[in-house]
């Protein structure tokens, strides 16, 4: 099935939405996609006619068939190998490997194929060993190991320098944010992005 860019940044993002959460609903969908609901509500119309996704009508959730979820996999398996690259040969930093691969999600097969032959075919790169940082203990350190891939997840990462490998000492906890030391720096990160970055407790 040939689906328009647009179609599969959306199924991308349903995916990992359900891999973050286990389910999208419209208000995520546009936030991570920076649209209007209205627009998305369009589109997840056209998905499920197109049989990709179902909606349950009495909460609203989303989710991918077993259709739409192997397109999606499909795609982000691009993600992965132009992410890859970004970080074997060229060195970038994975957190802005990540980003810039977003760009090159929609590459024809065949320049797929080319630049498989000039990096390792990955991984997922995300896992989800450890324990979410929303849930390690204050005055406790820990080291990050993974992140869910959304968006709004990265931009934040971007924007602070946090990559993995860097460690946090955990200072206060509330129901909105965790306040972390961070180079030397306290910096609050809200519980609803806390919850999507994995870490190990090493004090």
């Amino acid at each position: 099935m040939k689906l328009s860019s647009s179609l599969e940044d959306y199924l991308a993002e349903i995916y990992r939405l359900e891999e973050a959460y286990g389910y999208a609903r419209i208000s995520r969908l546009a936030r991570e996609l920076n649209v209007a609901p209205a627009t998305v509500s369009k589109m997840v119309k056209k998905l499920e006619k197109l049989g990709l996704v179902e909606r349950r009508q009495y909460d609203r959730r989303i989710k991918l068939t077993e259709k739409g979820r192997g397109l999606a996999m499909k795609l982000l398996h691009k993600h992965y190998v132009v992410e890859s690259l970004f970080i074997n040969i060229l060195g970038m930093d994975p957190v802005d490997a990540h980003t810039l691969a977003h760009y090159l999600e929609h590459i024809p097969d065949t320049l797929l194929e080319k630049i498989k032959t000039r990096t390792p075919c990955p991984p997922k790169i995300f896992t989800r060993r450890g324990i979410r940082l929303s849930e390690v203990s204050v005055d406790a350190v820990c080291k990050v190991i993974g992140f869910s891939e959304l968006k709004s997840l990265y931009d934040f990462l971007s924007e602070h320098g946090i990559s993995t490998g860097v460690k946090f000492q955990i200072r206060n906890k509330t129901n909105y944010y965790l306040e972390v030391l961070h180079e030397e720096k306290t910096l609050r990160i809200p519980v609803h992005l806390a919850k999507l970055i994995h870490v190990e407790v090493i004090e």
